[in-house]
């Protein structure tokens, strides 16, 4: 959900990799902020700077040199993030999380091709000395050229829905932080914390998914066939896995948690809404198109493994689950269900099954960010 635009950049740290460039939200600032907007008036334009010039000119008088005396500010305190812009923050906020990440690539067996792609967590307690150690995050095994050929036909199946579905795809090639706010009633003054929390999130999400479309560099459906004849541009990077999935289960995931925490009594309902919404956004992606069904699995794997993963680094869990997709035993024929992968009324993971596509590897302690948890707790208090 790149900028979404189609599928691609991220503006300063903005979005969805799938979605596209939230770049501070677009026009709102890292977290939406269109109250600065008003303020700023008519900073930067030629007729503002003259007066700013002139004024001064007519009002500054005798230099008397300073008159204040304010306070260092403290070091390394979070209380300081409330002082920048929101762009500013944006750029810790991704610092914070991908100084943890590692990628690598490797066979499944010894001396065999490349086709298993790693993303790690590198654990790096403060101190003195960097002391560093990896735990795996999610792992990727890519699919066969076959199951890609017998998921076409259930691509062009979908085509059938493109006339029902069009301008939601088009609506969602930019960030659909509309669709997010129908479902929590977000808005850019009253939770801009919140957006600010779902567009880091959304920089983590991008930049895993691209590495993982990098490296397992899957074709896409229109290079099967000609007949595929996707009705908006093909974005210029790899198919599996789907960045609209990855971005719309990832945000799905942290709005919840953020909503169950800040009100327990909180019923599985909206869960089950942005569960819904997420996988419908993933699902327009193949009506268009553009992907196949194994890829918005891929996605979700991908999303909500790295919502966990979010959350935990905020300070909001104490344990990250690490996860393995298995593109070679996808069933060929299965078309994408979100419910294989979660439980909304249990608000929990689906548990894999012996030989599943998907398997829950380890258990793995959280590294918690201070910055983060400055975010998170921000947006907590937005909803209390």
């Amino acid at each position: 959900m790149s900028g979404m635009g189609p599928e691609g950049g991220m503006g300063g740290m903005g979005g969805m990799g799938g979605m596209g460039g939230m770049g501070g939200m677009g026009g709102m600032g890292g977290g939406g902020m269109a109250g600065v907007t008003r303020w700023y008036g008519g900073y930067g334009t030629p007729l503002m700077t003259d007066a700013l010039i002139v004024h001064r000119d007519g009002i500054v008088g005798t230099w008397q040199g300073p008159v204040a005396n304010p306070a260092q500010l403290n070091v390394e305190d979070v209380v300081n993030l409330e002082r920048w812009e929101p762009w500013v923050r944006a750029a810790i906020y991704n610092g914070e999380l991908l100084n943890h990440l590692q990628f690598s690539a490797e066979p499944v067996v010894q001396n065999g091709p490349l086709k298993v792609a790693i993303l790690w967590h590198v654990g790096a307690p403060a101190g003195p000395q960097f002391k560093a150690s990896c735990s795996p995050l999610v792992r990727f095994i890519r699919p066969t050229p076959a199951i890609f050929q017998t998921q076409l036909a259930l691509v062009d199946a979908y085509a059938d829905l493109r006339e029902d579905r069009g301008s939601e795809i088009l609506a969602q090639m930019t960030v659909p932080i509309a669709f997010w706010s129908s479902v929590l009633n977000l808005h850019p003054d009253r939770t801009r914390w919140t957006i600010e929390l779902i567009e880091a999130a959304l920089g983590l999400a991008m930049y895993a998914e691209h590495r993982f479309k990098h490296a397992l560099a899957c074709r896409r459906p229109m290079e099967y066939s000609p007949q595929i004849q996707p009705m908006i541009l093909v974005p210029g990077h790899s198919s599996l896995p789907s960045g609209h999935s990855t971005e719309a289960h990832t945000a799905a995931y942290v709005l919840w948690k953020l909503l169950k925490t800040a009100q327990a009594g909180s019923v599985a309902l909206w869960a089950e809404q942005l569960m819904r919404q997420a996988a419908r956004v993933a699902i327009n992606r193949t009506i268009a198109g553009l992907h196949f069904p194994i890829d918005s699995a891929a996605g979700q794997l991908l999303g909500l493994t790295l919502g966990e993963y979010f959350v935990s680094r905020c300070g909001a869990a104490a344990n990250y689950d690490t996860w393995q997709f298995d593109g070679e035993k996808y069933d060929p024929a299965a078309d994408f269900d979100w419910r294989q992968q979660y439980d909304t009324n249990a608000d929990a993971r689906v548990l894999p099954v012996p030989g599943g596509f998907f398997s829950l590897l380890a258990n793995q302690p959280a590294l918690s960010s201070a910055v983060l948890a400055s975010l998170w707790n921000n947006a907590l208090a937005e909803w209390a």
